[in-house]
């Protein structure tokens, strides 16, 4: 706490003196801005300089300065408790039950929430395919959108759970990835799907279907990773592949709004390969990115 108030302290209290010692990160000012870069360096230098502040301190004056860092918090903490609730957040004692597992949630431009996961238990045991909902925060109330079926009109909604998913620019959701099978003796780990899926919260304000299959991947990912690119493309990686014997996907996707929505495969992407590190067994999480 006291490093974190040391930094505040030099940030407020001299800029002009963090300006003489600045360190723009050029990948930063061509993404951000350099004003945004700005900032970023005058963090990290403040960071740095309350860093080698407090590593002088002797055992008694960093003592001394946590307890200030501790009195200054609960004074701040007495003024925004004076101020509304709703200028300052606050959690509700109340309780929403949902309809079903929100293993999966995106906040969407229009305020409200997708979640999606599997159904819960039932008499026959649990059934193996999606269920997604949307919640408004305002009424408190879900109401069903069912995943597309990969096997036509009439099928069961994809297994979309256990995906990837992110907010693309456009404000769509794009899902990745997802649960092909359960468990079983052929298959002792999990199995991940090819499919790619993509919902339109406006289309589904319109009261039109708001989800569409999108592009098949090079392999399947159950559990996958999805980044957005200063681009707005989405480069797609990891999740465990369709075979069922607990394997990582190596290669890597590059799905691109507006380009790729409606082409059945995506492209691999040049050069996207996950190698095995020589100092790890095959297959071990730490293994990296060529």
């Amino acid at each position: 706490m006291a490093l974190g108030l040391a930094a505040v302290l030099l940030l407020s209290l001299a800029p002009a003196a963090l300006a003489r010692g600045l360190k723009l990160d050029p990948s930063e000012v061509a993404t951000l801005g350099a004003s945004h870069a700005r900032e970023h360096a005058r963090d990290r230098l403040a960071i740095e300089q309350a860093q080698k502040r407090a590593a002088r301190m002797s055992p008694g004056a960093r003592l001394r300065s946590d307890r200030a860092a501790r009195r200054s918090a609960l004074r701040v903490s007495r003024v925004l408790g004076d101020r509304p609730r709703d200028d300052i957040g606050y959690w509700e004692p109340t309780q929403y039950p949902l309809p079903q597992y929100a293993i999966n949630m995106t906040l969407m431009p229009t305020g409200e929430l997708l979640y999606f996961g599997r159904p819960p238990p039932g008499d026959n045991g649990r059934p193996n395919f999606g269920d997604a909902e949307i919640f408004n925060p305002a009424t408190h109330q879900s109401r069903a959108v069912d995943p597309p079926s990969l096997d036509g009109p009439g099928g069961l909604p994809a297994n979309i759970f256990c995906s990837g998913q992110l907010l693309l620019s456009d404000g769509r959701v794009l899902v990745v990835g997802g649960q092909l099978r359960d468990v079983d003796a052929t298959h002792p780990n999990y199995s991940g799907l090819q499919y790619t899926f993509l919902f339109d919260p406006w289309k589904e304000k319109l009261g039109l279907q708001p989800w569409t299959i999108g592009p098949k991947m090079t392999a399947g990912r159950w559990y996958p990773t999805a980044a957005k690119l200063p681009s707005g493309d989405v480069l797609i990686m990891s999740g465990l592949d369709e075979n069922g014997q607990g394997d990582i996907t190596p290669q890597m996707d590059l799905f691109r709004p507006g380009i790729d929505d409606n082409v059945a495969q995506l492209p691999q992407y040049p050069g996207g390969f996950r190698g095995e590190s020589p100092d790890l067994p095959p297959g071990s999480p730490a293994d990296r990115v060529q």
